[in-house]
């Protein structure tokens, strides 16, 4: 979960945080087209066009669990995460440096520690909304259950919004973001 590489006067890549946005994106794709598919199979059935197949597969029901899993293992990375970066941002500050020390490492702990700043905001947006992705997912995965098992389909279902990666990935892919 390191930087790649500290580039004084530049935001470092965070490689890592980049990977789990893309992820995350990629899990509420997969969630939305799941979902989109069993609303379209439940119109059919409505309407009589389905027959005797039923509107939520097994395949649907395997995509949705995956994308369960998947955002419930990146919100226990993410909340990994920011404790970690927590840890190493209070180990900077508490760090004792005599003058010659600062002048040797002064721009690159000043650059780790704003680095580290940059990706606590990030994470923390990410923790505010991946709970509620998460919760929604689950939801939708008990509603295909219970479709699944014979329950009349009434409202289309709704995939969780995940757009808040996009966001993020905008926000790392940006020269600095937001001032610090």
């Amino acid at each position: 979960m390191r930087a790649t590489s500290l580039h004084p006067g530049r935001v470092t890549r965070d490689e890592w945080l980049e990977q789990q946005c893309r992820l995350l994106h990629t899990a509420g794709c997969t969630l939305a087209a799941a979902v989109e598919a069993v609303n379209a199979r439940g119109e059919d059935a409505r309407s009589g066009a389905l027959g005797r197949r039923r509107a939520v597969t097994l395949d649907h029901l395997r995509e949705v669990e995956g994308g369960c899993k998947l955002l419930q293992r990146l919100q226990q990375a993410i909340q990994d995460a920011i404790y970690d970066s927590e840890q190493e941002m209070r180990e900077l500050r508490e760090r004792e440096l005599t003058p010659a020390d600062l002048l040797v490492e002064g721009d690159g702990l000043i650059q780790r520690y704003r680095f580290l700043r940059r990706r606590n905001r990030i994470l923390d947006g990410l923790r505010a909304e991946l709970p509620r992705a998460t919760l929604h997912a689950l939801h939708c995965l008990y509603l295909l259950r219970r479709l699944r098992e014979g329950d009349a389909f009434e409202d289309p279902l709704r995939a969780p919004g995940c757009d808040f990666a996009l966001a993020a990935l905008d926000e790392l892919s940006g020269e600095g973001g937001s001032p610090s």
